[in-house]
């Protein structure tokens, strides 16, 4: 079996690439002078500030990097819940739609 620990890739397509071949950045055509390693843990896209953790676990949520916190604390809310914030953002939006007609018509004749 092959020692691939001291392999080098390419840092965009990670493919393998030989020594001394220099990367070349697909967006501008030229050899890339530095690069400097990544983590290779994806990130949450939500950044959690100190107190809004508790609002996670209390749903069981598990706060790791690549998790969609969001999906996981949707999926583990209550039916009472769900249906909760179902009819509260039917009401909002409602209420929004109603008002925003009258306004752009007031708007548009004026």
């Amino acid at each position: 079996m092959e020692d691939n620990t001291n392999q080098v890739v390419d840092p965009f397509t990670s493919l393998p690439m030989e020594r001394g071949e220099k990367p070349v950045d697909p967006f501008t055509g030229k050899p890339i002078t530095s690069v400097k390693p990544r983590s290779t843990l994806v990130t949450s896209p939500q950044v959690l500030a100190t107190d809004g953790k508790n609002d996670y676990r209390d749903y069981n949520v598990n706060l790791r990097p690549g998790v969609d916190i969001n999906e996981q604390r949707a999926q583990n809310q209550s039916r009472w819940e769900q249906w909760g914030r179902g009819l509260t953002k039917l009401g909002s939006t409602a209420l929004s739609v109603g008002i925003e007609g009258p306004v752009g018509l007031i708007n548009g004749i004026g």
